[in-house]
Order: structure tokens, then C-alpha cells, then sequence
């Protein structure tokens, strides 16, 4: 990782943790494989078996045309690929423990907000391209 990018990830850490009253939390960094549907089932068996655990996500967006799932560090969304294209600029996923924190975070630190949050019954996400160009979808679940 080069030293511009982990001073920002520095300063990024150190903002959300000592900022005013709520404060944004990453709860974990997930890489991406992105899969068509009928290789979703495949992906998350290999996953499992990789990481020795279960999958412990796995949800449709009808809106979007997506099913979502994560094993272990990586996040696997699923679509044909007309669907999956808006997403495929994001290099890694963020999970968050609120999406309406990161935003206010992001407007606050300057990152340029690629996909407004969206909000729906299962959580909720936006894409922001950080200052060095790493291009994060944050994530946050509805339990």
C-alpha cells in the first residue's frame, strides 16, 4: 500500500474515531467477487470451504436485479451483468455500522459521493471515491 493511501486511511481512522457525538464505525473491509447468478450457489460454497464458516449473508434487492451474499472478508454480489455494472467501479466494500453516518462523514472529509444512499428494508448503501481514487461501496444491514 503506498504511503499516501495509508496516510489517508490514517487520517480517515483517526477522524471517526475522535469526531463530535455519532461517529461512523467500519465494522469490517470486504473484498469483492462479483459472479452471475447461476455461479452464486458455487461462489459461496468455495468461499465456505476457504474460510472454514458459513455464509453469513445472503439477500435479494429486487430493485436492483442483485442477490448479495458474504463469507467470511468477501462480499459477493450476483446479477447478469447489465445489473452488476453500475457496481463493478467499487474495489472494496465497507461495512458500516450506518450508511447515514458515512455519508455525513463523507460530505464532511470531501470524498466525492459516486451513488447517493439508498434505503430499503434490508439496509442500506452508497459508493464514495475516496481522495485517493479507492472506490468504496458502504454497507449497512438491517437485523
Amino acid at each position: 500500500m503506498g504511503r499516501a493511501r495509508q496516510a489517508i486511511l490514517r487520517q480517515w481512522a483517526s477522524w471517526t474515531s475522535t469526531s463530535r457525538g455519532a461517529v461512523m464505525r467500519i465494522l469490517q473491509v470486504m473484498a469483492r467477487a462479483y459472479t452471475e447468478p447461476d455461479g452464486l450457489d458455487a461462489a459461496i460454497a468455495f468461499y465456505e470451504k476457504l474460510f472454514g464458516e458459513r455464509c453469513n449473508a445472503r439477500f435479494p434487492i429486487p430493485p436492483l436485479g442483485l442477490e448479495i451474499a458474504s463469507v467470511g472478508s468477501v462480499h459477493l454480489p450476483a446479477g447478469v451483468e447489465e445489473k452488476l455494472t453500475p457496481f463493478r467501479s467499487a474495489q472494496a466494500t465497507f461495512w458500516v455500522d450506518s450508511v447515514t453516518e458515512a455519508e455525513r462523514t463523507s460530505r464532511e472529509m470531501g470524498p466525492e459521493i459516486l451513488h447517493e444512499p439508498e434505503h430499503g428494508p434490508g439496509g442500506s448503501f452508497m459508493i464514495v471515491k475516496h481522495p485517493d481514487g479507492l472506490v468504496v461501496e458502504y454497507i449497512d444491514q438491517t437485523r
